[in-house]
């Protein structure tokens, strides 16, 4: 797999003996971003083995307000009670991992098994929403105070922050009036990509892909992806954010042995330096990557979304156990070696 700027990542189907895990997160503005959006979260594991491919699906719906709180959807996919008038971008994982703890035996019920499907989607949902900004401010509904960017951005950004102390501007509908189109990495091939809803004008989707296979030197080999696009007005779809994964681990308990973050196509020339901060999780044991990029890689130094990818590694133990959720089995016909 690689992230090549300006096109398209090539994603082969899923390896023999190998488990992917795929979501998407659309946010789809209710005629503006200023009056509230909605959300479809969808996702799937698959496992192959010599005979025959399992698959695990999961689909959540709900609507946002206008102050960015969560409003269950009358008839959308089940979303646990709970979470109704939470804000989807702030603190949203902690409640998540607070009421998980206060609910006793209903926790898997309500929120999925930590590290499961639900569970990803979830927290996913704040990046994505974060993220999102950008077609705020594409709209109009979201402007900078005095010319000046929104201070998250200048401070959860190298890009951001290096532009800023220069003085310069972020013209928004002249950067993505540039863009170049994104290149569809999604064809009708099962082992490639689950199903998921089309995309329309004002929308921004976050696309994730995390796969672990065993290596023939016991370690186990670990590709990531994600991507950010925005649709335009004219219905261009457009990549704001890209990044890929490469990374092994051995050991029990698991060690992360290497890692190495590889720039896609990003907003701005000094986005690709934040990519040197994932070497400093080598040698670290999975349960502590979390940790460890929560406290050491926030700030203006790093990137937000890139943190979320590093992020992604602490489920690589939830998709290496044998007893992952399947809710179906089928045989899928060949595949060609790569789309």
């Amino acid at each position: 797999m690689s992230a090549v700027p300006g096109g398209g990542p090539t994603i082969p189907p899923v390896s023999v003996g190998a488990t992917r895990r795929t979501t998407s997160i659309l946010i789809t503005p209710h005629g503006s971003w200023a009056n509230g959006q909605g959300v479809i979260a969808t996702g799937r594991d698959l496992r192959r083995s010599d005979g025959d491919v399992r698959t695990t699906d999961e689909q959540l719906s709900f609507d946002l307000d206008a102050a960015g709180l969560i409003v269950p959807r009358a008839g959308g996919h089940t979303l646990p009670e709970e979470l109704r008038g939470l804000s989807a971008q702030r603190g949203l994982r902690k409640t998540v991992a607070r009421l998980r703890a206060g609910l006793g035996d209903r926790g898997d019920d309500a929120f999925g098994p930590v590290g499961g499907l639900t569970d990803t989607l979830l927290d996913d949902v704040v990046g994505t929403c974060l993220a999102s900004g950008y077609a705020r401010l594409y709209e109009g509904s979201a402007q900078a105070d005095g010319g000046r960017l929104p201070s998250l951005m200048r401070l959860t950004c190298v890009g951001f922050s290096t532009m800023d102390r220069r003085g310069e501007q972020f013209d928004v509908p002249a950067y993505f009036a540039t863009k170049a189109p994104s290149v569809e990495f999604v064809i009708a091939d099962p082992l490639v990509w689950h199903d998921e809803p089309p995309v329309s004008p004002g929308s921004f989707r976050r696309r994730r892909m995390l796969q672990v296979a065993p290596m023939e030197d016991r370690r186990t080999a670990v590709t990531g992806y994600f991507r950010d696009t925005f649709v335009r007005p004219d219905g261009v779809e457009v990549v704001v954010h890209e990044y890929g994964l490469v990374a092994a681990l051995s050991g029990d308990p698991l060690v992360l042995d290497t890692v190495e973050a590889v720039p896609g196509n990003l907003p701005l020339e000094h986005c690709p330096l934040a990519a040197r901060s994932a070497l400093a999780l080598g040698g670290l044991p999975v349960s502590q990557i979390e940790p460890t990029v929560r406290r050491a890689m926030a700030g203006p130094t790093g990137c937000t979304h890139l943190n979320d990818e590093l992020r992604s590694l602490r489920l690589v133990p939830a998709l290496l156990e044998p007893d992952v959720p399947r809710r179906q089995m089928r045989t899928y016909p060949p595949s060609t070696d790569s789309v």
